[in-house]
């Protein structure tokens, strides 16, 4: 399979495996942040820097998106998959951080959000499609 693949209604190889994976999982997995970044934001950039503006590519389900904007952050959370992406805005929406996170759907082969970012976070960033 390639992302450079696209298929009816523009869904790539990618955005269709990632689709059936987050079909498979429950809602509440990986709704907490990654450890590891929680203690380099901690130790390194405790309050919002670079404009306040962060960058949490491959977002998932949003726990790092969702804690980061819960510090302050102006969170662009970008994944491929629709599913993942209605499962942050849910979530932004329960904590009051619809201001703060702003779910967007890129393929990363084939798009890439605009703007600049003091923070940049790419955790479980992996995909098993060329």
């Amino acid at each position: 399979m390639s992302s450079d693949t696209t298929g009816a209604g523009g869904v790539t190889d990618s955005a269709a495996f990632w689709e059936n994976h987050y079909a498979g999982v429950d809602a509440q997995w990986g709704t907490r942040p990654n450890a590891v970044l929680a203690e380099a934001v901690t130790a390194l950039a405790p309050a919002p820097g670079g404009g306040g503006r962060a960058l949490d590519l491959g977002c998932g389900h949003g726990g790092d998106a969702l804690w980061l904007a819960s510090l302050g952050w102006d969170v662009t959370a970008v994944d491929v998959s629709a599913t993942a992406l209605g499962r942050v805005a849910a979530g932004a929406a329960a904590a009051g951080l619809t201001d703060r996170v702003h779910p967007g759907r890129h393929d990363l082969a084939r798009s890439f959000p605009d703007g600049t970012f003091g923070l940049v976070t790419a955790s479980y960033f992996h995909t098993p499609v060329e």
